[in-house]
């Protein structure tokens, strides 16, 4: 409107000049009087630095060279506005009826000058404000006639420059190279309108090209104003614009009444690669603080990813790379700038269906409160790319995690809003586990993200998880990560093959793991790891050790033998089923110990004990059980073995450990329970009981040779070896 309004100054004073020029024998000699007429006009100095060229009839004509229109007194620069050459035409035979018909107005070379200083004051309103006062005053004494009607053929202006400065905001905008092009000008009619320029700014700093091309249709009397086929198309460049450009175009027809003001937007479409936005939107009170808004808004299906590499936004590598490769949207929309409400939300992401109600509240600190349902995802798609390794005896699964130098968790964008909701799953899969019927509840303030509870159904059983993510400034950059999650009443073995990939338990029961930890790396994580992890199972089988058939394979080992193919368990796999495993974690800075391992199967009852480190994944655990009768006949021992404890070690890589059997130390606790008084006579010399048989006379031998004590003692040594060899072989 301040652009029209200067525009319009312009206009009226070479129509004035045009009007007058005629009736001056030679134009040319009357500059001076012609200057004064606009001075009295508008209250600047006109300079008419070239020729006055005039026609008159049919048409009153009117060609100027340069013009120069000074500036308000206390701004910068002489000019406010200079004219290269116009051109302007006007019926004479309509003016006898005080009407106006002009041909084309055409001026070359604009150049304006708008400036606005601190305190309020700008170099433009003295200039409209002196010309509306004038024509105030000629209207009330009668001395002017009125205009019965004014017609205008359109307006060119070529190659014009404006500049606007603004000493508050240190804004300095300007418009060059801009070209307007305008069909004929009537009161209430439709004009066409074409509108090219360059553009750069300082607040924000931008610069490229504009284009506008338009059908604008005014009617002051009433208020309303249309904007119909409305097209603008940008191409500029920018450090504050999203990645740096705005390259796009803009359709929409544009209807206003500034009586009630009321704003509609029909037949929107805003196409920006890779985006493309139709819709409509009506806006009222837009004079107002707050403007109320509704419409409708559809995003056509589109690439996440390409959007964020135009962005710049770097994202992580994701686990399937066809992940965030498919989007589209489209809700309704309410509600106002301060409050914007999105209903019969619908939202598809991959293969991810998502509706619901979405509101914002635009506030300094903003908050988000929805209510969404979505029919399936899959957030494993979407966490880092992995590759999860299992030991074949492993109750814990390890995921080694590729590592990525981007932090884990977006810190900044968890503290910039706050925000609550719900939301419903039919079906979710996190941690390759599948929930089903699955609700959540979100609230996060000020970077305190709760997540909780969480419950669903899972594999015959229930889920129950409370995850909260601490973010909050006195943190700092690493946040505090805590997880409570319950599995009640499932069967573990679909979740264990989920997980891992291998049928490695079966068993229906409860697994529970109450955790924290902090970081933004996953090394780092693992390395603050605290807690307790607890496993309760019944009837299952712990697959890929049979631990009656690591007995034999490492007491055929400890004999030189070969190792035996066949199971202990006769079922042809290596399995240990049970009736009952429990078993508890104390997790500390990533290392898990455990000492209360329980197995009870038709074997001895098994027990464990030991420490899986998460930090270099390996594993330090011992399995202890006691050799019964069925294991003694099987394996081939002697019957002096029922009953002996004997002691399992799994060690190494978390992934492959070894396993062996501490046989020597089973052998001791052997001798020292049927052994002991032979080896304890063997050792300390005792005399046998005399035998009532006379023993043979012995042969004479040489006298033996004086030993040293050194002598002496190494014999002793010897001797007692051989004496326990010669034991043990009777033992084995």
């Amino acid at each position: 409107m301040r652009f029209i309004k200067i525009l319009l100054s312009l206009i009226a004073i070479i129509i004035a000049i045009a009007i007058a020029a005629p009736f001056f024998l030679e134009p040319n000699d009357f500059k001076d009087q012609i200057s004064s007429v606009v001075e009295d006009a508008t209250g600047r100095k006109l300079q008419i630095q070239g020729d006055l060229d005039i026609s008159i009839f049919p048409w009153l004509g009117l060609k100027t060279g340069k013009l120069n229109l000074g500036n308000r007194s206390g701004f910068e620069g002489k000019s406010f506005a200079t004219i290269d050459s116009a051109q302007i035409r006007v019926k004479l035979v309509p003016l006898l009826s005080n009407k106006i018909e002009m041909d084309s107005l055409q001026l070359n070379g604009l150049n304006l000058n708008l400036q606005q200083l601190k305190n309020g004051k700008n170099n433009w309103s003295d200039l409209t404000a002196k010309s509306g006062k004038n024509n105030h005053e000629k209207t009330t004494t009668g001395t002017a006639p009125k205009i019965a009607a004014i017609a205008i053929g359109g307006i060119t202006i070529k190659d014009a420059t404006i500049r606007f400065r603004d000493a508050n905001t240190k804004q300095d905008l300007k418009l060059t190279q801009l070209n307007l092009q305008t069909g004929p000008l009537e009161l209430g009619a439709a004009v066409d309108i074409s509108l090219a320029t360059q553009l750069s700014a300082q607040q924000p700093k931008l610069q490229g090209s504009v284009e506008i091309i338009t059908e604008f249709k005014a009617n002051p009397f009433d208020g309303t104003y249309q904007l119909n086929n409305s097209r603008i198309t940008t191409n500029l460049k920018g450090k504050t614009l999203p990645a740096g450009e705005l390259k796009g175009t803009l359709k929409a027809t544009i209807a206003a009444n500034l009586i009630k003001q009321t704003l509609q937007l029909s037949k929107l479409n805003l196409s920006s690669d890779p985006l493309n936005i139709s819709g409509d939107m009506n806006v009222s009170k837009i004079f107002s603080s707050n403007p109320a808004i509704s419409g409708l808004l559809d995003v056509a299906a589109f690439n996440p990813k390409d959007l964020f590499k135009k962005l710049k936004i770097d994202i992580p590598a994701m686990a399937d790379d066809k992940a965030m490769t498919r989007a589209s949207f489209n809700t309704n929309i309410s509600g106002s700038l301060q409050k914007i409400n999105l209903s019969k939300l619908k939202l598809i992401l991959d293969d991810s269906l998502i509706q619901g109600t979405f509101s914002l509240i635009t506030k300094k600190h903003p908050s988000v409160t929805y209510n969404l349902s979505l029919d399936q995802i899959d957030l494993d798609r979407y966490l880092p790319p992995a590759a999860t390794q299992v030991s074949r005896f492993s109750l814990i699964p390890v995921a080694i995690a590729a590592t990525t130098p981007a932090p884990l968790f977006p810190v900044d964008l968890l503290r910039s809003f706050d925000m609550a909701g719900d939301i419903n799953a039919a079906q979710l899969i996190m941690n390759r586990l599948k929930i089903e019927n699955i609700a959540i509840k979100l609230n996060q303030q000020r970077g305190f993200l709760k997540i909780e509870p969480i419950k669903g159904l899972a594999y015959n059983g229930n889920y129950l998880g409370h995850i909260r993510i601490d973010a909050r400034k006195q943190h700092g950059n690493t946040p505090v990560i805590s997880a409570n999650e319950q599995l009640s009443n499932v069967n573990i073995g679909p979740v264990i093959q989920t997980i891992t990939g291998k049928d490695a338990l079966t068993g229906k029961g409860n697994v529970s793991a109450v955790l924290t930890t902090r970081g933004q790396s996953i090394r780092a994580l693992k390395q603050t790891l605290n807690g307790e992890i607890k496993i309760s199972l019944a009837d299952g089988v712990l697959k890929g050790i049979d631990i009656v058939n690591v007995i034999k394979d490492t007491y055929a080992k400890y004999k030189n033998q070969r190792a035996t193919t066949s199971t202990g368990t006769g079922t042809g796999k290596q399995e240990t089923p049970f009736t009952n495993m429990k078993v508890s974690f104390q997790v500390r800075n990533g290392i898990m110990n455990s000492n209360d391992l329980i197995i009870d199967s038709a074997l001895p009852r098994v027990k464990g004990k030991g420490t899986i480190n998460l930090n270099n994944n390996t594993i330090d655990y011992t399995l202890r059980t006691s050799l019964d009768k069925s294991i003694v006949e099987l394996v081939g021992m002697r019957k002096e073995l029922v009953g002996v404890p004997l002691r399992i070690n799994l060690n190494g890589n978390l992934a492959s450990p070894s396993y062996n059997v501490d046989w020597l130390r089973t052998i001791g606790r052997v001798l020292e329970k049927t052994q002991k008084k032979k080896l304890l006579d063997s050792l300390f010399g005792k005399k046998k009981k005399k035998s009532s048989t006379t023993a043979p006379a012995t042969t004479q031998t040489a006298p033996a040779k004086t030993e040293t004590a050194a002598e002496r003692k190494k014999r002793k040594k010897r001797e007692k070896k051989e004496k326990i060899k010669n034991l043990l072989k009777g033992l084995f």
